[in-house]
């Protein structure tokens, strides 16, 4: 019924992508804004599930947030809140470079839904989540890569450009300076 990824930036994960069958898309983009500032601190797996998942490197599935004791769950309760919904499922995926075994975030998907009925995730959940997973780590991983050259073509460019300034002003130094001698010469 909905899923969120949260992706590992320094020491938390940060809200990134949502989406939610119950909701429309003006709803979505309306609390998005709200929602993107979520960061959950890695300090503390006992305390989030999407934490454990991703230290653990597990997949972990909860068949009703509001009946463990297992985590506190206060952001699911905060989220319900805000959308006026019912969190009952979960599935979290830790999201691992497939090579170099990297924790990048997390997916959690909320709410198994067959034929119109809820219902709890199961290990064929797990197998499909799980190669999902992979090649959304493979995803996040290029998309930092590539975020990480622009920085430093950025950095480059900006070198470049102060360089041709300072170079621009220097030729327009000495022009002027001539301009001045000749003027003084006549």
């Amino acid at each position: 019924e909905a899923g969120s990824i949260y992706i590992r930036e320094n020491d938390e994960l940060t809200f990134n992508v949502f989406q939610n069958d119950r909701l429309t898309y003006d709803e979505i983009y309306e609390k998005f804004n709200e929602l993107k500032n979520i960061h959950i601190p890695m300090n503390q797996p006992e305390k989030y599930l999407a934490v454990e998942s991703l230290v653990t490197k597990k997949i972990i599935i909860i068949d009703d947030v509001y009946q463990t004791t297992t985590h506190g769950f206060m952001g699911v309760a905060k989220f319900d809140k805000i959308f006026d919904y019912r969190t009952r499922s979960i599935i979290t995926a830790p999201l691992i470079h497939p090579l170099t075994n990297e924790g990048l975030g997390v997916v959690q998907i909320i709410n198994k839904v067959d034929d119109g009925e809820y219902s709890v995730f199961d290990d064929k959940d797990k197998y499909i989540l799980s190669m999902a997973c992979s090649f959304i780590a493979l995803s996040v991983s290029k998309a930092k890569q590539d975020m990480e050259k622009l920085k430093d073509i950025n950095k480059n460019l900006e070198k470049r450009v102060a360089f041709e300034v300072e170079k621009n002003e220097n030729k327009s130094a000495i022009i002027y300076n001539q301009s001045k001698m000749a003027s003084m010469g006549e």
